[in-house]
């Protein structure tokens, strides 16, 4: 399993099947190797690139790698352009794909690692962007049955990096396409700080989503590693949102520190907790804190799963004692607690 998910921890699966079509899936859904895994307890796992996930331990389920193709134009207006794309694109294709076609609404997501049918999931997002905004529908075919239903954008029941693909329905579906209502003529959003100074170390006063896509890109090019290089699976843990009581006393302690209003309270910046608490740069074994970015965990070679995990765990433990802060992770850990996805 090391060449399906980014952080390539050498793991096995007890069946793998790739699949590029939804009669693919339903011949999958019905094979003997499938049954025998559900008969066993040992539960199923879909990946698109593996980008989000870190397997602790060999999987002894199925494991159903989503390939389903295409990008096409369902309907378009003289403003807008509804784009259906397959669950197993990859998500930086689609991302050029919109630029090129000079389509906004997910071009600040460039070079986010992960495929099309992940996305909604996680709900994906950066640089003031989130994918919930631009997804129209979500079309996923339902586990056992085969059925297959069309979730419009409020049924998704999107939040902060998450979904009901991720809550009620994990382990109960499969996302086939994905269908994106796209802007023409759009107007880039700059409101994050790096992306400004990005914009203006190139000189350009009046950018285009182009600009501004390709700015981020050179960002994330200089913050984050590559996964080919360095395993990895982006930011581990989600920025966590605290009260105004708990602000206010981390404000007055640290004065320094990063965040924003948040709909439901305060979103500090993750990155600058592991940073004050001295984490960026750390390595224990083959595992460690990315030197440019501590939000990121990297394996330099031939850690395990449970290597990886032993460290992101110590870490919530310390930023627990020194801020009060609960960490929550972004990646998914495998196997799950409850066996299945």
């Amino acid at each position: 399993m090391a060449g399906y998910h980014t952080f390539g921890v050498k793991v096995q699966s007890k069946y793998l099947a790739i699949v590029q079509d939804k009669q693919q899936l339903f011949a999958i859904l019905q094979s003997q190797e499938y049954q025998e895994c559900l008969q066993e307890g040992m539960g199923w796992l879909v990946l698109g690139q593996g980008s989000n996930v870190l397997f602790k331990t060999d999987f002894k389920g199925f494991t159903i790698i989503n390939r389903m193709p295409g990008i096409r134009i369902l309907k378009e207006t003289s403003t807008q352009a509804l784009v259906e794309v397959g669950a197993g694109v990859i998500w930086d294709e689609l991302v050029n794909w919109t630029l090129a076609n000079k389509l906004g609404g997910i071009e600040n997501l460039i070079r986010i690692p992960g495929t099309v049918g992940a996305a909604p999931v996680q709900n994906i997002g950066a640089y003031g962007m989130e994918v919930k905004n631009a997804i129209h529908e979500v079309i996923m075919t339902e586990i056992p049955s085969g059925n297959t239903h069309v979730f419009s954008n409020a049924e998704c029941a999107f939040g902060y990096r998450t979904s009901i693909f991720k809550t009620s329905l994990q382990g109960k579906c499969v996302i086939t396409a994905v269908r994106f209502l796209l802007e023409k003529n759009a107007a880039p959003l700059i409101t994050y700080e790096p992306v400004q100074v990005e914009l203006r170390r190139k000189n350009i006063t009046h950018p285009t989503i182009q600009d501004t896509a390709s700015a981020i890109a050179t960002i994330r090019s200089e913050k984050l590693p590559d996964p080919a290089v360095l395993g990895n699976a982006g930011s581990f843990f989600k920025n966590p949102i605290v009260n105004e009581t708990l602000i206010k006393e981390l404000i007055r302690v640290h004065p320094d520190i990063k965040y924003h209003s948040a709909e439901n309270g305060f979103k500090i910046y993750a990155g600058w907790l592991l940073e004050k608490a001295g984490w960026r740069g750390s390595k224990k074994g083959a595992v460690g804190c990315y030197e440019k970015q501590s939000l990121v965990l990297v394996n330099f070679g031939g850690a395990t799963g449970q290597e990886i995990d032993d460290f992101a765990s110590e870490i919530e433990c310390s930023i627990k004692s020194r801020f009060g802060i609960t960490l929550e992770r972004e990646v998914r850990c495998i196997p799950f607690d409850n066996k299945k996805e």
